[in-house]
């Protein structure tokens, strides 16, 4: 086995593949429960990590052998057909990391395997084959110790420092309690419910390096959660627009149920992240 194939093993038999090209996404499902007070701000319901999963969708391209070896693999229900214990080993540093960087790239990892979608044999590249598989974790995890963290930017989230500033810059969404209605004249009218229930909420798509995204995700998965925690941006950054300023520290929420991870480049991945105001 290289650091360019994985393995797959039924406990029985077990094959070598290619791994996965760049572009595939790690999905992690948090068992929340998210509402919206009156006030603007929000409180949520967590279920607790044991009901956390993790699945990633990626794509392999085959070449007719390998091909050859999966299909046997998944099609077999002696081997890895609807089998929630195959384990898939890595090369040591193999750079996969099926399950985002906090999980590492070592593995083994037990997994469920499921057939997406497949294409025949193609000219792109040449008389090769690909598949799109969800690999769903079904184990514990194995121990795995991050690389240190290296600066890549001003931002602060929570404990993680230095991470870089969203290259989309963040988008803000502003909602203030107050309804306009005209009457049969041009008069405008208002309810307002002050400004007690305005919400502030932002979105920004964070690109890091492996070691800065392991260190993101494992603090907002494995610590902050449903909890509030910081937010802290620089000089022109205004995460909340213009209403709640720029250079400053922010208390926020995280406001999502699932957070999705691309490993899109070497050493390059993003991921959107959605904040909501607290104080």
């Amino acid at each position: 086995m290289s650091d360019q194939t994985m393995n797959l093993d039924d406990g029985v038999n077990n094959i070598d593949i290619s791994v996965p090209v760049y572009g595939y996404r790690t999905f992690i499902d948090l068992p929340f429960d998210i509402v919206e007070l009156s006030n603007g701000k929000h409180k949520i319901y967590d279920a607790t990590s044991t009901y956390d999963a993790r699945w990633c969708e990626c794509q392999l391209v085959l070449s007719e052998a390998d091909q050859a070896e999966l299909t046997d693999f998944l099609s077999d229900s002696a081997k890895g057909r609807a089998s929630s214990t195959v384990v898939i080993s890595l090369s040591a540093g193999s750079g996969l990391h099926l399950f985002a960087p906090d999980k590492g790239d070592d593995g083994p990892f037990t997994v469920a395997m499921e057939i997406l979608n497949r294409t025949g044999i193609g000219v792109d590249p040449w008389l090769y084959f690909k598949d799109s598989l969800r690999i769903v974790n079904q184990g514990a995890w194995p121990s795995y110790t991050p690389p240190a963290e290296v600066a890549d930017g001003s931002i602060t989230i929570d404990t993680i420092t230095a991470l870089r500033f969203p290259p989309d810059w963040f988008n803000p969404e502003v909602r203030y309690t107050t309804v306009m209605s005209l009457g049969r004249d041009g008069t405008a009218l208002f309810v307002d419910r002050s400004t007690g229930g305005d919400s502030f909420k932002t979105r920004a798509t964070l690109v890091c390096t492996e070691n800065k995204m392991a260190a993101l995700i494992a603090r907002l998965v494995g610590t902050s959660r449903a909890g509030t925690f910081s937010l802290t941006t620089g000089d022109n950054h205004f995460p909340f627009g213009y209403d709640k300023g720029d250079d400053t520290t922010h208390t926020v929420r995280l406001l999502q149920n699932q957070i999705v991870v691309t490993h899109y480049d070497y050493n390059r991945f993003s991921v959107d992240l959605e904040f909501g105001w607290e104080s």
